[in-house]
C-alpha cells in the first residue's frame, strides 16, 4: 500500500475512508491466480465534501456540472496548486462554486499559464486570488487568442502594472474580445470630445466597460449627456456617459419619477445629474432612503437635493448617520465650539474624520468613540 502512495503522490490528498474503500479490492484478493476487480474510480464528490468542505447538496451539484469528464486526481492537483499559489479554502470555495469547471482544466497547458499572466503583472498571493475572484470567467478564455493580447495592449497604454490589475478587476470583458479593436475607436471618440488623454486613460482604470461598447452606442450615450446640460471638455463628461449606458430607459424614467415624488421639477433633476452623475446610479431603494432622510430629517428642499447630490449618494449606515450623530453628541456635550457645513463634516476623507472626530475627543469622553463605532457597525 505504502509503495502504491510514494508512486502516486496525488493520493495523500485523498480522505482516507475514500481511500481505504479503493484499495480494498486489492487486500481481499486470495492468492496470485486471482485476478483483482478494477478498483471504483475516486470520487470528486467526495473530496469536494471531504476536503474542500462543501455541503453535499453543493457538491453534488458541482460534480453534475462536472459530469463524466470530472477526475479526483485532476481535482486533487487543481485545488493544491491554487492553495500554493495563495488560494485560501473560502477562495476555493467561491471559485469552485462560480467556476467548476476550473477542476478539470489542464494544469499545465491551461490553468498554469493563465495564473502566470498575473503573477508577471506583480500579483500574488491573497491579492491575486481575490483578482480570479473577482473574475473568474477570466479562467474560461483562452490565454493565447484572449488573454496575453489584452494585457499585452493595455500595458501600451497604462503607465503601471498596477492600474493594467485595476483595469482587469474592473471589467472581465477586456478577455472577451479584441481589446484594440474595441477601445482603440472608443478613446478617439472621447478625445475628440475636449478630454485630455490622461483623463480618458484614468477612466479606463475606473470604467473600462465603457470604452467596450460599440462606439455607435457611446456616441449616442455622448449625444444624450450633451442633451443634459454637459459640456464638450468637461471631465465630469465620462461620469455622466457611464451612468447613461448602466441604465436602460425604463430605469432611467423610474428613477426621474421617483424624483418628482418627492417635489423635484425637471431642472431640478437634471441639475442633480450635472452635479453628481452618479446619485443616479443609485437603486430605486437608496436613492428612496436617501430622500426621505435628507428631506425628512434634514429637511432638505428640493432645491437643497438638487445641489447636494453628490452628499445623499454617500453610504447612509457607514457615513451619513454616524457622522451626523457623532456631530450633534459632540456639540451637545459641547465638546465641538462651532458647528460645521453638512458638506465638510461628510465629504472628508474617513481617516481625517475619525483623526479629528473620533480619535481627538475619545479621552475627553469615552462615549464619543463607542457611539461611533455602534453606529457604523
Amino acid at each position: 500500500m505504502m509503495n502504491l502512495i510514494r508512486q502516486n503522490p496525488s493520493l495523500k490528498a485523498i480522505p482516507f475512508a475514500s481511500l481505504r474503500r479503493w484499495l480494498l479490492p486489492f487486500s481481499t484478493a486470495i492468492n496470485g491466480n486471482h485476478q483483482c476487480p478494477s478498483p471504483p474510480p475516486f470520487s470528486v464528490l467526495d473530496y469536494l465534501t471531504s476536503s474542500c468542505g462543501f455541503p453535499s447538496e453543493d457538491a453534488l451539484r458541482i460534480s453534475e456540472k462536472l459530469g463524466n469528464s470530472g477526475c479526483a486526481e485532476t481535482a486533487v492537483e487543481i485545488v493544491n496548486y491554487l492553495r500554493a499559489s495563495g488560494f485560501t479554502d473560502a477562495h476555493m470555495k467561491k471559485l469552485i462554486g462560480y467556476y467548476p469547471k476550473v477542476l478539470e482544466a489542464a494544469l499545465e497547458d491551461d490553468l498554469k499559464p493563465k495564473i502566470k499572466a498575473f503573477q508577471g503583472l506583480g500579483v500574488s498571493g491573497v491579492r491575486l486570488a481575490d483578482l480570479i475572484i473577482s473574475q473568474a470567467a477570466y479562467l474560461s478564455r483562452d490565454i493565447e487568442k484572449w488573454i496575453l493580447p489584452s494585457i499585452a495592449y493595455l500595458k501600451t497604454l497604462l503607465s503601471s502594472d498596477e492600474d493594467v490589475v485595476r483595469a482587469l478587476r474592473n471589467s472581465g470583458w477586456c478577455f472577451s474580445c479584441d481589446v484594440r479593436k474595441r477601445m482603440e475607436p472608443n478613446i478617439s471618440i472621447l478625445r475628440r470630445c475636449g478630454l485630455p488623454h490622461e483623463t480618458v486613460l484614468k477612466f479606463m482604470v475606473r470604467k473600462p466597460r465603457l470604452l467596450m461598447v460599440k462606439p455607435d452606442r457611446l456616441e449616442e450615450m455622448i449625444k444624450k449627456a450633451y442633451e443634459l446640460g454637459f459640456q464638450h471638455g468637461s471631465g465630469m463628461l465620462p461620469q455622466a456617459v457611464w451612468v447613461i449606458s448602466s441604465m436602460n430607459q425604463g430605469t432611467w424614467d423610474a428613477k426621474f419619477e421617483i424624483l418628482k415624488s418627492f417635489g423635484l421639477n425637471e431642472e431640478q433633476i437634471v441639475l442633480t445629474f450635472q452635479k453628481c452623475p452618479y446619485f443616479l446610479s443609485m437603486s430605486e431603494t437608496k436613492m428612496k432612503r436617501a430622500l426621505r432622510f435628507f428631506m425628512g430629517e434634514l429637511k432638505f428642499t428640493p432645491s437643497d437635493v438638487a445641489e447636494n447630490s453628490n452628499m445623499m449618494r454617500l453610504s447612509m449606515d457607514k457615513r451619513i448617520i454616524p457622522r451626523l450623530s457623532l456631530v450633534k453628541l459632540l456639540l451637545s456635550k459641547k465638546l465641538l465650539k462651532r458647528s460645521l457645513s453638512m458638506s465638510t463634516i461628510l465629504v472628508m476623507s474617513e481617516n481625517k474624520f475619525y483623526n479629528d472626530y473620533v480619535l481627538k475627543y475619545k479621552d475627553e469622553d469615552p462615549d464619543v468613540f463607542d457611539v461611533y463605532e455602534r453606529l457604523r457597525k
